[in-house]
């Protein structure tokens, strides 16, 4: 079953990933244009331990492709995903 709010973009970008983590941090700024999301001031540090992680998400105790399948969720209600890799807009705007 597929949590709430796994959208098209999302299903696309693991296609991409497949087993390894491909991604780079301005493929992973791209995918955040128009989502209402960014990522945060800890980005390059963050990505630095995915990389290491073999691309999996931090967070999980499973072996998830980072960005997770909750992370979408996580941002709506939280403002941010659990790893902090990426946080709402707004929430940027308002710590300045």
């Amino acid at each position: 079953m597929e949590p709430k709010g796994l959208s098209f973009e999302y299903s696309a970008l693991c296609h991409i990933l497949g087993e390894s983590f491909l991604i780079s941090l301005d493929d992973l700024r791209i995918y955040c244009i128009g989502k209402g999301f960014s990522l945060s001031d800890r980005a390059e540090n963050i990505y630095r331990m995915i990389k290491k992680n073999d691309g999996c998400c931090l967070c999980s105790v499973e072996k998830v492709m980072c960005p997770c399948k909750y992370h979408l969720d996580e941002i709506k209600e939280d403002g941010y995903c659990h790893c902090t890799l990426f946080i709402k807009d707004e929430d940027i705007e308002s710590t300045d």
